[in-house]
């Protein structure tokens, strides 16, 4: 299976558009009103080093987004969270490795359901926005090249659930970790 077009089959089944940009304030172009739900994910390298700068690229963006997911966040026991006027904000609490952690900002309104999956070699939040959608942030730690000399069955699979108002049914998996840890990568790695 190619990788690439696997990406973009799951992009056009989901409806999903995926950009790189050379400046922030490029988005505007690609990121319309006709969006009516934008999520913006960012490899901050350190929450405590880099926040600010963070915050100066969303000014440049002038985009309002749903949910913002920051990755390699640099997270440890004593770790603060910054606030953002209008959003609620999660983080992982689960250690991989000294870059490890997810914080994740939501819209105040949208009143989600946050978890941490417990994943062997990934920090990941689950983000489930009430019979709407779910999103996973995650942070994969370990380097691809140790993750796939393991044995298959060593691998996690991603799940997800369907629930109804009265029950949850039986987790189905969405993707192998594997293929959703390649395509991460790829993305990640533009």
């Amino acid at each position: 299976m190619d990788p690439v077009q696997f990406a973009q089959d799951i992009d056009d089944a989901c409806n999903v558009e995926c950009h790189a940009l050379e400046y922030p304030e490029l988005c505007k172009n690609v990121i319309t009103d006709l969006f009516n739900f934008k999520i913006l994910t960012f490899n901050i390298r350190s929450m405590n080093h880099n926040f600010d700068d963070f915050l100066i690229t969303l000014g440049r963006l002038n985009i309002k987004f749903d949910i913002l997911i920051l990755t390699e966040c640099w997270l440890d026991d004593n770790s603060n969270i910054d606030t953002l006027d209008g959003y609620n904000s999660y983080r992982t609490q689960k250690f991989i490795n000294q870059a490890g952690g997810v914080v994740a900002f939501v819209k105040s309104e949208l009143n989600p359901i946050v978890c941490e999956p417990d994943l062997d070699d990934a920090n990941c939040l689950r983000i489930d926005i009430p019979n709407h959608l779910s999103i996973l942030g995650i942070y994969r730690g370990l380097p691809p090249y140790k993750y796939f000399s393991r044995p298959s069955g060593q691998r996690e699979c991603l799940y997800r659930r369907e629930y109804s108002k009265s029950q949850y049914l039986a987790p189905k998996p969405l993707l192998p970790t594997d293929t959703m840890r390649f395509l991460c990568h790829l993305y990640t790695t533009k």
